[in-house]
Order: C-alpha cells, then structure tokens, then sequence
C-alpha cells in the first residue's frame, strides 16, 4: 500500500508541470503519468489488474492567457489475464483565469479526443474499438516562477 500511495504521490508531483508564461507567443509543455494495481479477493478467486497511462501534451498562447494544443494519450493494462491498450489525439483550449496573487490562476479547459484500441481476452477473440471524447475540466494553477506552474485538475466532465 505504501508504494501505490508513493507512486500516486510522485505522478501528482509531475503531472501537468507546465511552462508558466502565458503570454501571447509562449508555448506550454505539460501532462501525466498514471499507474494502478489493484488485487479483488474474493472466495476461490484472487483478479490481479494495473494500469500505466501517460498522456503528454503541447499548447501555443494565441492570446495571453489562451492556448490550444494537443493532447496524446497511451494507456496498456491487464486485468486478471485479459490485455488491453489504447492511444488517443485531439485538440483542447485552455483559459487561465488569475487571482489577485499572481502566483494563483483558475484553469478551465475543453478538448476532443479520437481515440482507438484494443482488447485481447484469454478466452476469445481480439477486439478492437474506436472512441470520441469531449471534455471540459477545471483546475487550479500554482506559479512557483515565471517558467514552471503544477496544475491540480479534476476530472471534470465527459462525454464518450
């Protein structure tokens, strides 16, 4: 337990790092990392699954404090011995919305995904699947300088 928590922590402490200058012209770097296991106990029968995701993404201020980018998304997992793994791209826009100290801004943003992926069961045939999400997710921005921010978003909302 203690390393999951470890783990979460340090995916925390580096998702979304990004480059802080939100002027028109500046470019923004940022993204997450993501890793979960779990073991279902239950009587006659343990289920081991994980999951690894990484999700970087690249955005341009078009206008001080609006930028658009793309996201790209991998995730690959097993639950008990049946694999899957997915990539998705698409477009978002993100609106920085500072407070009175500067080094504090609320974030909201909205973006599309294509995606596509595929399943492999133990018992059965490989599936392949193909995907469109849009989402809209706030989040809260701390500048430690005028070049790095650490995001903390929701999951907001979503549509599949």
């Amino acid at each position: 337990m203690k390393k999951v928590l470890l783990i979460c922590v340090v995916a925390i402490a580096s998702a979304s790092v990004a480059n802080a200058q939100t002027s028109a012209g500046s470019i923004m770097l940022g993204g997450a990392v993501d890793y979960t296991s779990t073991n279902q106990e239950t009587p006659g029968d343990d289920v081991k699954s994980s999951e690894f995701s990484i999700s970087p993404s690249v955005g341009y201020f078009v206008a001080d404090n609006i930028a658009v980018g793309i996201d790209l998304s991998f995730i690959s997992g097993k639950q008990g011995e049946d694999k899957f793994s997915g990539l998705a791209v698409g477009p978002f826009a993100r609106y920085y919305a500072f407070t009175s100290n500067d080094k504090f801004a609320f974030t909201g943003t909205a973006g599309l995904l294509f995606g596509s992926g595929k399943s492999d069961p133990q018992i059965g045939n490989e599936t392949k699947t193909g995907s469109t999400t849009f989402y809209i997710s706030p989040a809260f921005s701390y500048f430690f300088n005028e070049k790095w921010a650490l995001d903390f978003a929701l999951q907001g909302i979503q549509y599949n």
